[in-house]
C-alpha cells in the first residue's frame, strides 16, 4: 500500500528526530574520546556513517518536495551553518577565513542542490547508492592524479575501480526493474462507478457513493507510473552529487598539503572554521538573491502574495515544516562532516573512508524498511547484492594501498 501524505510526513518526522538523537550521541562520544584517539576515530567513522545514512531523509517531507530545491536548500544551509559554528565553538577550534574553506563550501552547497532532486525521484535507497559509489571512485581519481598518493597493488585497484563501477550500475538498475515490473503487474480489479444522485434516489439508499474531491490523494513514495525520463533525470542528479561528493574533501587535502601537516594533527581542524564562516557568504547570499530572482518573474500579484506564511502561497519554502526539515537536515549535514573530518584525522583516509561510505547501506535500510521503497522483489534482491559489490569495492580500493581524500 502507498503511503499518503500523512504517513509520510510521520514517518519522516520519526526518522529525524531518530538521526538528529544519533548524531548527538555520536558527538559527545567523539568529544569525551579525545585522550583516545584509536577509539575516537572508530566512533567517528561509525557515527558519520549513521548520521550521512539518514541526512537526506527530511528532504522527503512533502514541504520540502513543494518548496523546490533553492527553497529547501535556503534552509538547509542555515542549518548547516549554525551548528557547524556552534560544534567549532565547543571544540574551540579557531573561525578564520579561508578560501580553501571557501571551496569546500561552494563544493558542499553544490553536492545539497543535485541530492535533493535525487532523493525526491530516486528515493532515499537508489539516490545515495549511486553518489556514494560515484563519490568513492571520484575521491580515489583526486587522490592519485591530483595529489600523487601512491598504491602498492596496481591490479587490485582497477578490479576494485570495476567493481565500484558495476555495484554503482546495478544501484541505479535497481530502480529501472522496479519501475518495469511494477508496469508489468496486472491492475487491481476495477471498482464499479458511483451511483449518480438520480440513481442514488431510485436505490434508496440515501448514503452517497461519491467522493469528496478535496480528499487527500494517497502520494506513493514509489511512483511505478513516473516516466522514464525522471528516473533518468534522477539519476544525472545524482551523479553530479557522487561527483561534487568525492571532491569535497580536496579542498580539505589541498590546506594540509599547504600547511605541510603530519596524519592526525589536531591543526587540520581549522579547516573546519574557514568552512563554517564562509558556508553563510558563499552559499546563504546567492541562494537569497535566486530566490529573489524567482519571486520578481512572477509579478507584482505573486509579490504581494509572499506575505502569507500559510504554505499555499508561492513562496511555500516560507512555512514552518519546510524550516524545520530543511534545518534538520543541515544540522544532519554538519555532523557527518564534522565526525568524518575526525575519522579521516585520526584512522588515516586507507580506513576511514570506506567506513564512513556504509552510509549507503543505512540510507537503503531506511529507505526500504521505514519508506517501503523498492517494493519489487527483484529490484530489492539486486539493489541488496550491488550494494555489496559497492562496499567490498571500497574495501579492495583500501587493500590496494590507494590513497583516497
Amino acid at each position: 500500500m502507498p503511503l499518503d501524505e500523512a504517513q509520510i510526513t510521520r514517518r519522516v518526522t520519526q526518522s529525524t528526530l531518530a538521526n538528529l538523537a544519533i548524531a548527538v550521541g555520536v558527538l559527545s562520544g567523539v568529544s569525551m574520546l579525545r585522550s583516545q584517539p584509536d577509539m575516537q576515530g572508530w566512533m567517528a567513522a561509525a557515527g558519520a556513517a549513521l548520521v550521512f545514512g539518514g541526512s537526506s531523509l527530511p528532504a522527503k517531507h512533502p514541504a520540502a518536495a513543494a518548496a523546490g530545491t533553492l527553497g529547501f536548500q535556503l534552509w538547509v544551509t542555515i542549518g548547516n551553518s549554525a551548528l557547524n559554528l556552534m560544534l567549532l565553538l565547543l571544540l574551540n577550534v579557531p573561525i578564520q577565513w579561508s578560501q580553501y574553506g571557501v571551496v569546500g563550501a561552494a563544493v558542499l552547497t553544490g553536492t545539497q542542490l543535485f541530492a535533493w532532486p535525487a532523493i525526491q525521484r530516486l528515493g532515499a535507497a537508489v539516490g545515495p547508492g549511486i553518489w556514494c559509489g560515484v563519490g568513492m571512485l571520484t575521491s580515489f581519481l583526486w587522490g592519485v592524479f591530483v595529489f600523487h598518493e601512491p598504491f602498492k597493488t596496481p591490479a587490485l585497484a582497477v578490479m576494485a575501480l570495476v567493481m565500484l563501477v558495476g555495484g554503482v550500475g546495478g544501484v541505479a538498475s535497481s530502480q529501472v526493474l522496479n519501475h518495469r515490473d511494477a508496469s508489468n503487474q496486472p491492475p487491481p480489479p476495477s471498482q464499479p462507478p458511483p451511483l449518480s444522485p438520480a440513481a442514488e434516489e431510485l436505490d434508496g439508499s440515501g448514503s452517497s457513493a461519491v467522493v469528496s474531491a478535496s480528499a487527500s490523494p494517497a502520494l506513493p513514495l514509489e511512483r511505478p507510473s513516473e516516466p522514464l525520463s525522471a528516473l533518468v533525470l534522477g539519476v544525472a542528479c545524482a551523479l553530479g552529487t557522487g561527483l561534487l561528493d568525492g571532491s569535497l574533501m580536496a579542498p580539505f587535502s589541498s590546506y594540509k598539503t599547504s600547511l605541510g601537516l603530519a596524519p592526525g594533527d589536531q591543526v587540520a581542524l581549522r579547516y573546519l572554521g574557514g568552512f563554517a564562516l564562509a558556508l553563510p557568504v558563499v552559499a546563504l547570499l546567492p541562494l537569497l538573491l535566486a530566490l529573489l530572482v524567482e519571486h520578481l518573474r512572477q509579478g507584482a500579484r505573486s509579490t504581494r502574495r509572499l506575505l502569507p506564511l500559510d504554505g499555499r502561497s508561492p513562496a511555500r519554502f516560507l512555512n514552518l515544516s519546510c524550516a524545520l526539515s530543511g534545518m534538520s537536515c543541515g544540522a544532519l549535514w554538519a555532523a557527518g562532516n564534522v565526525l568524518s573530518v575526525h575519522a579521516s584525522m585520526r584512522l588515516g583516509q586507507a580506513v576511514g573512508f570506506p567506513l564512513t561510505q556504509v552510509c549507503v547501506v543505512i540510507s537503503a535500510l531506511w529507505g526500504i524498511l521505514f519508506f517501503g521503497e523498492l517494493p519489487q522483489p527483484r529490484a530489492r534482491a539486486l539493489f541488496a547484492s550491488s550494494s555489496v559489490v559497492v562496499l567490498a569495492g571500497a574495501v579492495a580500493l583500501k587493500a590496494s594501498g590507494g590513497g583516497v581524500l
